[in-house]
């Protein structure tokens, strides 16, 4: 079957990989212009996996960070869910090991430090990734360090019964914390501090220090800290690198650094002659392109020289108190350019008003501004980011010595001077763009008027969106097989105050649904639950497919016996997924001197009670929809033998 052109507003160049899960494409950003890659999640009958693909595109859409592989978008089409994410051009960090054996130490050290920015940033969110490990951290070819795949993440306001059922064990075994495996409810972000204690045991070994199998002998040695020793493995580990290991994979939590903080503090006393990210990246790009022998000035760990404790403290303190001074009078606000450059340099930022009504939140619209000289055309375009500001105040341009007034729904840009000349921007908004021409005028004449006291402000009103007629269908099936059930199913709708049968009125109703409107449907099939579904369609959206999912409906087994301590089976089972519409495992355990209720699903049933190893009897019963069956469990003294009457 031949691939999708076009999926959402994303063209598709090619499919790069295909899982259980669904398929992996590459495909062109419409109004970035750049390659991105796109995750499908096929449907699938497994909730846990759809949830927690919906939980990685959830989370990482709202992580912006250079050591975070960022998310465009994620949206739904038909009967899969897609994920649009940056395409890292490069290699795993696992391929990288595998290729050079073990990493030098100051590629190792510079790499760690790339990924616990990154990490660190996650947890300051509140979300714990959970899955750290060498094939989870991406190498581009120009040297960028970057986090990937959050899929089994948590984030503060989950509830972790959701994620991870009883019994459930989420991630890598040889990377997971001692409380991955005993309790997943404790787990915080100290877990994936050990993991990457694990990774950085990996770099500088080429060795894991645990099996990757659920053996009782790797669950032992991971929960007692039993692991060779990394310089049995390579003697030439630094002493530091030791320290750090033993620190990060301790396995008492309370004993690890409390944060990543402390991790990066640390790791920056030994990558301190790398003075800017651009250096770092080189460092990690000339390592992953070179042979080893060409890396001996780069892999030498450097150690910085020891100065008396009196004078640093006094230089520390002098460098601190110089900095704040220098950087509060002459760079806050941008007070160099407007008292020392006035003459050459003006100010200039944008605001982007969207609709009151705009169907996504503030944080997460993505929007970009980038400004291109005209006069100068050798100039390189500057890119600014943008803010979102639910409620901020500004100074009225024509009123600036009176009251403020408020604006809301607004995205703004930083401050930016640039030479005198002009200018173009281009500014995107989602799938919008507009350009706009502008001339900068020096500061000494900006201040001069009331209209650019503050700087050229360039003014974006995003206007709302018309709704649009949708195509919209829907489809029901059975919640466990995935089956369709929709031509038994009675279906109404909700409109002008009251129920609409949809099929005897789809004609009228379908041109009642237009883009940005909420609807309510009820969906009724005999055996099943019935189900009312809220749902919102957005702006932007052309076509809707509404996928109803019912389960079988249940009733009550009542079991009712004069001795207690008889083992129950039904269908042969210890236990079963019992419940209403929300479920959860449950053992059957023995008879009690009373009544003893399950709840199950509509079906046929073989009841066996079981006694030390032998059936006393065996029954064959019905469990009917919203219905109680009580059955008793009689001994006759007389035949010596045990039945079950229905009452």
């Amino acid at each position: 079957m031949a691939e999708k052109d076009k999926i959402g507003k994303y063209r598709v160049l090619g499919k790069i990989g295909e899982g259980g899960m669904g398929k992996i494409f590459k495909a062109q950003h419409p109004t970035l212009n750049r390659t991105i890659i796109i995750k499908q999640l096929s449907f699938t009958k497994n909730k846990s996996l759809t949830q927690r693909f919906k939980r990685e595109a959830k989370i990482m859409i709202d992580l912006r960070n250079e050591n975070i592989v960022q998310v465009y978008d994620h949206f739904r089409e038909g009967n899969s869910y897609y994920i649009a994410m940056e395409f890292v051009d490069g290699t795993s960090l696992e391929k990288l090991i595998t290729s050079k054996s073990k990493i030098c130490p100051t590629v190792a050290l510079l790499i760690l430090k790339e990924i616990c920015k990154g990490l660190k940033h996650a947890h300051d969110k509140g979300i714990v990734h959970r899955d750290i490990k060498p094939d989870n951290v991406l190498i581009s070819k120009s040297g960028e360090v970057k986090l990937v795949d959050f899929g089994i993440a948590t984030a503060q306001e989950d509830n972790e019964e959701d994620l991870t059922k009883t019994g459930a064990i989420m991630g890598t075994p040889a990377y997971m914390s001692p409380e991955q495996l005993t309790s997943t409810k404790h787990v915080d972000h100290r877990s994936d501090i050990y993991s990457i204690g694990v990774l950085f045991y990996k770099m500088v070994t080429g060795e894991k220090p645990f099996s990757s199998n659920f053996t009782a002998e790797a669950i032992h040695n991971i929960t007692k800290g039993i692991y060779t020793r990394p310089e049995k493995l390579n003697p030439q580990v630094p002493g530091i690198f030791r320290k750090i290991i033993h620190k990060t994979m301790n396995h008492k939590v309370g004993k690890r650094y409390k944060d990543l903080r402390y991790l990066i503090n640390l790791l920056d006393k030994f990558t301190y002659r790398y003075k800017t990210q651009q250096e770092i990246n080189n460092a990690i790009k000339d390592y992953t392109t070179k042979k080893e022998s060409d890396m001996l000035p780069i892999c030498t760990l450097p150690v910085k020289p020891k100065t008396n404790l009196f004078l640093r403290i006094i230089s520390i303190a002098a460098g601190i108190f110089l900095v704040y001074m220098f950087g509060f009078f002459m760079y806050n606000q941008g007070y160099y350019y407007e008292i020392f450059g006035s003459y050459q340099w003006g100010v200039f930022s944008a605001r982007i008003q969207l609709p009151e009504k705009y169907y996504k939140d503030l944080d997460q619209v993505f929007s970009q501004v980038v400004i291109k000289s005209v006069t100068d055309s050798a100039a390189k375009p500057v890119k600014l980011p943008v803010s979102p500001y639910n409620d901020l105040f500004f100074w009225s341009n024509n009123e600036i010595n009176k009251a403020k007034y408020k604006i809301k729904h607004l995205l703004t840009t930083q401050k930016l001077y640039l030479k005198p000349g002009y200018y173009k921007a281009d500014i995107i908004v989602e799938d919008k763009k507009f350009s706009q021409s502008f001339y900068i005028d020096p500061r000494m004449i900006q201040k001069s008027r009331k209209a650019t006291y503050f700087g050229k402000v360039l003014d974006i009103t995003i206007p709302p969106s018309a709704p649009r007629k949708v195509d919209f269908s829907y489809n029901v099936i059975d919640a466990e097989t995935g089956e369709s059930i929709v031509s038994r199913a009675k279906v109404l709708f909700f409109h002008k105050g009251e129920w609409w049968n949809w099929k005897n009125h789809f004609t009228y109703l379908l041109t009642t649904i237009f883009s940005g409107g909420t609807y309510k449907m009820l969906c009724e099939v005999p055996g099943y639950y019935s189900k009312t579904i809220d749902f919102k369609i957005e702006d932007d959206v052309d076509s809707f497919n509404l996928l109803i999912e019912l389960g079988i409906g249940s009733g009550d087994l009542v079991i009712n016996s004069s001795e207690k301590g008889i083992e129950i089976l039904i269908d042969n089972r210890k236990e079963y997924y019992l419940g209403d519409e929300i479920k959860k495992i449950m053992p059957f355990g023995n008879t009690i001197a009373g009544k003893k209720e399950f709840k199950l699903k509509a079906g046929k049933y073989t009841l066996t009670f079981r006694k030390n190893g032998r059936v006393l009897v065996n029954h064959d019963f019905y469990i009917a929809i919203n219905q109680s069956l009580n059955l008793k469990l009689i001994y006759n003294a007389n035949t010596k033998k045990w039945s079950v009457l229905s009452q």
